[in-house]
C-alpha cells in the first residue's frame, strides 16, 4: 500500500510539471518592438481575471502583464533585463502612426507560457445608472490613458458612480472599479486608503453578472463631493489611469488646466477640450488645416466648421444639450471621432 501511495504521489509530481512551467520571480519584455523604450521593460504579476479574484479576495495569477506602445519589430522575454530569453523573439508589424497601445500577458499555467499581444482598441470612463459611456481616454505613453477637460452632469451620468473599461482587438473586455464594493465617494481626490487603485469586476451586465450560475455584483467607483459638486462650484477636471507595472493600478483625478501640455499621442489623432461643453470648445491637432463636424445622437451633422492651423476655438456653441460626435478630418481622411456633452 506504501508504495502504491509512493508512486501516485510521484505520478501526481510528474504530471503538475507537465501542465505548469515554472513562474520568473520577475519578468521583463524588451526588444525592437518597444516604441518608448530602448531599455527592457518589467512587466507586472497580476491578480487573477475576475471572478477569481473578486472583491480584493482572490490570488495572484501565473499571468504577467504590460501595456505600452509598440511599433513594428521583435520582441522577447526573460527574467531579467540582461538575462537570456525564456520566451524566444517573434516580430510585430505596426501600421498606425503614433503612439499605438497594446496589453501583453504572457501566462505560465501551461508548459508553454502563452503570450497574448493585443492592441487597446478602447480605453472608456462607463456609467452604469444610464449604460453611458462618458469618454474615451488617449494614451499618452508610460502606460496611461488620460482625458481631460471632464466635467460631472447628473443628466448624462444617472448619478457619480462610474467605472473604466478597456477593450482589445481580440475581443477581450476588462472592467475596472473599486474592490470593496460600492462605498461613499471621498470628500477629496486623495489616494490615502487607496480608494481610486482599479481591480477587475463584473464586465457584461449593468450592476451584476452571473458566470456558472454564481451572481457577482459589481463594484464601481464614486466622484469625490468635490467633483460632484456637493459644497463645490461644479468645475472640469482631467482622469488620468494609470497601469504602473511596479505598483498597483490606479487612476488620478486632478483640476483641468487649459494650459497644461496635451499629450503628443492625443494630438496626433486629434484632442477636443472640455468633453463637457458649456459655450465654447477647443479642437487641436498636431499641425496642419483641418475640419470638424458636430453629429448629433440621431447621426445628423448639426455643426461644421474649419480650421486654417492646428487649433480651433469655437465660442457661443448654442447647441441642444445631449451627447455628439465630434468627427475631426485632415487631407480627407477622419484622424479620430470624440464623444463630447453638451450641458
Amino acid at each position: 500500500m506504501k508504495t502504491k501511495l509512493s508512486f501516485f504521489l510521484v505520478a501526481i509530481s510528474l504530471c503538475m510539471s507537465v501542465l505548469a512551467a515554472d513562474v520568473p520571480a520577475q519578468l521583463f519584455m524588451r526588444g525592437t518592438a518597444l516604441a518608448e523604450s530602448s531599455t527592457p521593460l518589467v512587466m507586472k504579476r497580476i491578480n487573477k481575471d475576475f471572478p477569481d479574484f473578486y472583491n480584493g479576495a482572490g490570488e495572484i495569477s501565473n499571468t504577467f502583464e504590460l501595456f505600452t506602445a509598440l511599433k513594428s519589430g521583435n520582441y522577447e522575454f526573460a527574467a531579467s533585463e540582461s538575462g537570456a530569453a525564456i520566451i524566444s523573439s517573434a516580430t510585430i508589424t505596426v501600421d498606425k502612426e503614433g503612439l499605438v497601445p497594446y496589453r501583453i500577458r504572457v501566462n505560465f499555467d501551461e508548459s508553454t507560457p502563452e503570450v497574448t499581444v493585443s492592441e487597446v482598441e478602447e480605453m472608456i470612463i462607463w456609467a452604469p445608472t444610464k449604460k453611458f459611456v462618458v469618454a474615451n481616454l488617449d494614451y499618452m505613453g508610460n502606460s496611461s490613458f488620460i482625458i481631460r477637460g471632464l466635467e460631472y452632469s447628473k443628466d448624462t451620468w444617472g448619478d457619480p458612480r462610474y467605472r473604466f473599461r478597456v477593450y482589445t482587438a481580440d475581443g477581450d473586455i476588462k472592467t475596472y472599479a473599486y474592490k470593496k464594493g460600492n462605498l461613499t465617494g471621498p470628500d477629496d481626490d486623495s489616494n490615502e486608503t487607496g480608494y481610486f487603485d482599479l481591480y477587475q469586476t463584473t464586465a457584461e451586465g449593468q450592476w451584476d453578472e452571473t458566470i456558472d450560475g454564481v451572481k457577482y455584483q459589481g463594484a464601481e467607483f464614486k466622484l469625490s463631493k468635490k467633483r460632484r459638486g456637493e459644497g463645490f462650484t461644479l468645475a472640469p477636471f482631467d482622469v488620468k489611469v494609470v497601469f504602473d507595472p511596479v505598483n498597483n493600478y490606479t487612476h488620478v483625478i486632478s483640476d483641468y488646466d487649459p494650459t497644461g501640455i496635451i499629450s503628443t499621442n492625443a494630438v496626433s489623432k486629434g484632442e477636443v477640450y472640455p468633453t463637457a461643453i458649456n459655450d465654447q470648445v477647443t479642437i487641436a491637432v498636431e499641425k496642419g488645416a483641418f475640419a470638424v463636424d458636430f453629429i448629433s445622437a440621431t447621426g445628423i451633422t448639426v455643426l461644421q466648421a474649419k480650421s486654417a492651423d492646428n487649433t480651433l476655438t469655437l465660442n457661443n456653441i448654442s447647441l441642444p444639450k445631449g451627447v455628439y460626435l465630434v468627427k475631426i478630418v485632415q487631407d480627407n481622411n477622419v484622424l479620430s471621432v470624440k464623444r463630447v456633452i453638451k450641458l
